[in-house]
């Protein structure tokens, strides 16, 4: 599972000479972010290739920036960058900053890793708190961050995984995702001993849609096992002798019939 490939850096360099409206520009520092793979020469970055860089740059940017002059006004700069993608959304065509936001940080992802992309999320979901795709999407790059990283702060990751999944609308979603939705919550609930929510949960909603029969039986398995944080943590690093299920390019499982989720 690709987490950071580090094969990529963050460039603060002047913002293209077109493309932006004149108000836009008046209200913007001289310098932007760009998110430039390591592969690309950023000082000869032009065209389309310099306006992708620049919109993965300001999300990847917009929560903590790290040019100094940028965190002397925080406020102010966010503002300014908002600004900026809504023009840089004009500009690609995208037909909304919900989308734009989805699809640049599928590919970061892909190419990139899962950290970069999450923190392009995250400021996505700053900007559109209503957005159902992108919480999932943030969830599912969370929960590869806790099953992968041993450092983590697995506190604060399953309560933002908690906080995120209490807005998701999974009538707007694709089915694909909903189990790996729901044991990401499950075992968060699990984790934080929220357990009266989750039995809820689990009971009167995940146990009637969830499709894949092992992920249920996993479930089932931590209810009745003693509450703790290892127990939780079981279902994360599963002990249970079952076989890791192989997933696509976006870490998401395959066809159900054989792969249904990565969660293993």
């Amino acid at each position: 599972m690709n987490i950071d490939a580090g094969n990529y850096q963050i460039v603060w360099r002047e913002l293209p000479k077109s493309g932006l409206r004149s108000a836009t520009r008046r209200n913007l520092p001289q310098q932007a972010p760009f998110l430039v793979a390591d592969n690309i020469d950023h000082v000869q970055l032009s065209g389309p290739l310099e306006t992708e860089a620049l919109i993965r740059g300001v999300l990847h940017e917009w929560l903590t920036p790290t040019a100094p002059r940028s965190r002397d006004d925080l406020a102010g700069w966010r503002l300014s960058q908002r600004h900026l993608l809504e023009d840089l959304r004009s500009l690609v065509g995208s037909q909304s900053l919900e989308l734009l936001v989805l699809m640049q940080a599928t590919r970061v992802r892909e190419t990139h890793g899962h950290l970069p992309a999450m923190k392009m999320l995250m400021t996505g979901h700053h900007l559109l708190r209503r957005s159902s795709e992108i919480r999932a999407d943030l969830i599912l790059d969370l929960w590869a961050l806790v099953e992968s990283v041993t450092q983590i702060d697995r506190l604060s990751a399953f309560t933002i995984i908690k906080q995120l999944y209490e807005g998701v609308r999974f009538d707007v979603l694709q089915e694909d995702v909903t189990d790996e939705l729901d044991y990401a919550n499950f075992v968060a609930l699990s984790y934080l001993g929220d357990h009266q929510r989750r039995n809820w949960l689990f009971w009167r909603v995940i146990s009637k849609r969830v499709r894949h029969k092992q992920l249920k039986h996993r479930m089932i398995r931590l209810l009745n096992a003693k509450p703790s944080t290892t127990a939780a943590m079981d279902c994360v690093h599963v002990r249970y002798g079952l076989t890791p299920i192989e997933t696509d390019h976006r870490g998401r499982a395959k066809d159900e019939a054989t792969e249904v989720s990565r969660l293993s």
